[in-house]
């Protein structure tokens, strides 16, 4: 039990860094993209009173809606993801099939066919190199890399590169594809004998980078057995063609410098916090999870041009989640905490959003929503009673909407955030 204290501790200790870190009031006034390069701390609030309530046009510069095509080949089914964008396109995993729209949504193709035999692959996750006009997709069954054109052309097939890999650690849950073209993956498993955080690759499969997981635990329980492990809780973003990823029991989140290590880049800092410690000893029936019940949890985290967004939750109480956001400005050093992540769409009287991280790609956020759910929301009386901004953007919304089929594909909603 000692150690893993001990362990616990080191984990949220900062890396590479011999200053002390500045806080939120040291950093106001300085222009965080350009002149801070030490980790800064971003202190959250306990507090669960909503100091602060979203609407739209708060966060958004441009909103617009895109009615994806529905043909006997695009039809898009309940396991979807949310798109990828480049300059002309978007794609979306339908069930690990990748689907190609253009910007107007009209269907372009498949790109993948699913299967085992020749160019034929699932996608477990799959990412776009927009340079090189490559898709990548990480194949679920294989482990493989299969690369298309933007044509659909199978280009090239990159075997298993974790082969010499032991099975307890060849379980890559992400990949993605960084400016240079080389991939990154993710791993995560509860063995307790995960020996890698991330490991990058080039297109070749020559391994260019392997971070160690030193985080690993193990307790003991009631009836002898040990419970060992190692932390697959955490999350992958990309800004500014730079990687971030953090951990769900760690208050540091961290930037992958170009040479593929990791250096601290901020620390969230938020009270009464949900700890690995706990939920071993919960998961080992040494305590409750009722004993849980009230403390707080992070949800990942997101950034634009202009904010950083830090998702956390409160654990349940009677089984019901309170989730919320805060909002850092990179700026002024000003947060807006306890954000409930609903926001009211006073841009157009449309449907309201939850912000989610899984909802954002770099400075654009997605929702996908049925037809159905927008007929029965978007009646008249809605928006007679709905606080609107842009009323011409609000009547065009409406004739889109009575222009649906009930069970046409999704409309996605893409904003521009400010």
């Amino acid at each position: 039990m000692k150690q893993c204290l001990l362990l616990t501790l080191l984990l949220f200790l900062p890396v590479g860094c011999s200053k002390k870190n500045k806080t939120v009031e040291e950093v106001k006034n300085v222009n965080l993209k350009t002149q801070l390069k030490e980790p800064f701390t971003i202190n959250l609030s306990k507090s669960r009173e909503y100091l602060h309530v979203f609407k739209l046009t708060d966060i958004a510069s441009e909103v617009k809606y895109i009615p994806l095509e529905t043909n006997d080949l695009s039809l898009i089914g309940n396991r979807y993801s949310y798109p990828k964008f480049t300059k002309d396109y978007l794609y979306i995993d339908n069930g690990g099939i990748i689907m190609q729209f253009d910007m107007t949504g009209k269907f372009v193709r498949s790109i993948n066919r699913k299967g085992q035999g020749p160019g034929e692959c699932s996608a477990r996750d799959f990412d776009i190199d927009e340079k090189n006009q490559l898709i990548h997709i990480f194949d679920n069954w294989n482990l493989g890399i299969y690369s298309f054109d933007f044509e659909g052309k199978h280009v090239k097939t990159l075997r298993n590169p974790f082969s010499d890999m032991s099975k307890a650690d060849n379980s890559p849950v992400h990949m993605g594809c960084d400016k240079n073209g080389n991939f990154v993956f993710t791993f995560g498993n509860n063995s307790g004998k995960m020996e890698y955080k991330y490991i990058v690759t080039n297109r070749e499969g020559e391994t260019l980078y392997k971070c160690p997981n030193y985080i690993k635990y193990s307790i003991n329980e009631p009836k002898g057995r040990t419970r060992q492990f190692s932390m697959p809780f955490f999350d992958f973003y990309t800004f500014n063609d730079c990687y971030y990823y953090d951990y769900a029991y760690n208050d540091t989140v961290f930037r992958i410098n170009d040479d593929f290590s990791c250096t601290p880049y901020y620390i969230r800092n938020l009270p009464n916090k949900k700890t690995l410690e706990d939920i071993l000893k919960r998961d080992a029936g040494i305590i409750q999870n009722s004993e849980l019940a009230g403390k707080n949890g992070y949800d990942f985290c997101r950034e634009d041009n202009k904010y950083i967004y830090i998702y956390h939750y409160q654990y349940p109480v009677d089984n019901n989640y309170k989730s919320f956001l805060s909002r850092f400005d990179k700026d002024s050093g000003e947060l807006l905490e306890n954000i409930n992540v609903n926001v009211a769409n006073n841009w157009d009287g449309g449907m309201d959003i939850e912000l989610s991280p899984a909802f954002q790609q770099e400075n654009t956020l997605c929702m996908m929503f049925q037809p159905f759910e927008m007929q029965e929301k978007l009646t008249e009386e809605h928006f007679r009673n709905a606080e609107i901004a842009f009323s011409e953007e609000s009547e065009a919304l409406r004739t889109m909407v009575n222009g649906l089929k009930e069970d046409d594909n999704p409309v996605l909603m893409v904003i521009k955030l400010k």
